[in-house]
């Protein structure tokens, strides 16, 4: 990696934490907003991924390094369905 690409990255990750330090504050306005009661739901359905996992840390690795390597995201890259590990819950 060179390094002025290390410093983008580093400078994006000091944007990002500050963006999301101050959505604290503005989560912590919102808990005081009253609530309304809207009535009754019928049903609900959510399918989770509960947990994201592999099985083998070295292929996840080759496939990080192979899309760029630190800079990369493992949620940004096609996912290797062979090495996927996680535990779906679906609840209705």
């Amino acid at each position: 990696m060179k390094r002025r690409a290390f410093l983008k990255s580093l400078a994006a990750t000091g944007v990002a934490a500050s963006v999301a330090g101050s959505s604290v504050l503005t989560r912590k306005a919102e808990a005081k907003k009253k609530k309304i009661d809207f009535g009754e739901v019928k049903s609900v359905k959510v399918d989770v991924l509960s947990e994201t996992s592999w099985f083998d840390n070295a292929n996840l690795k080759k496939h990080i390094v192979d899309y760029g390597g630190a800079m990369t995201n493992q949620y940004t890259i096609p996912w290797d369905w062979d090495n996927a590990g996680g535990y779906p819950k679906s609840t209705t």
